[in-house]
């Protein structure tokens, strides 16, 4: 099988988990970790969260305190985000980011429907091209959205 088909069919199937997908009750550290393990997309080539890494995002303020020790739906959410945020932006920038997002279901709902618009999108794009245009045409739209980022960030 042709490796760029397979991981665009790869992509088409994969999912992040709703907001009502997660679970209606407090969590400890460990479950949270669990339950985060298949929030980002190709989670198996990627790496896991650690409480080390909810700790620091938490001392960033991009992450609120756990209330006595458990996590709740508003850490899930903004857990998930950063999963997949974290691979494109620096630290600084989600602080920047998410101090222009309120917390909760309705911005997660947002983000998860902006993702998936963004993969159909993708996935339109490149279907039928040849791998190594492939390679190309994502590196330049990453250059693009990067730098726009950063100038939207820095505009304050």
């Amino acid at each position: 099988m042709d490796k760029l088909k397979g991981l665009l069919d790869s992509l088409e199937e994969e999912t992040i988990r709703s907001w009502e997908d997660f679970p209606d009750m407090l969590l400890y550290m460990d479950q949270l970790l669990l339950l985060m393990e298949d929030q980002i997309y190709f989670a198996r080539s990627q790496q896991s969260l650690t409480s080390s890494m909810v700790n620091n995002y938490v001392k960033a303020g991009i992450v609120p305190r756990a209330e006595k020790k458990k996590y709740d739906r508003n850490h899930l959410a903004r857990l998930s985000m950063i999963g997949v945020l974290k691979q494109v932006l620096s630290l600084e920038e989600m602080e920047g980011l998410f101090a222009r997002l309120s917390p909760g279901k309705t911005t997660y709902e947002r983000y998860l429907e902006i993702l998936e618009g963004a993969k159909e999108e993708v996935l339109e794009e490149v279907r039928g091209l040849d791998k190594d245009i492939v390679l190309l045409h994502l590196a330049m739209k990453s250059y693009l959205f990067k730098i726009l980022i950063q100038e939207l960030l820095n505009e304050d």
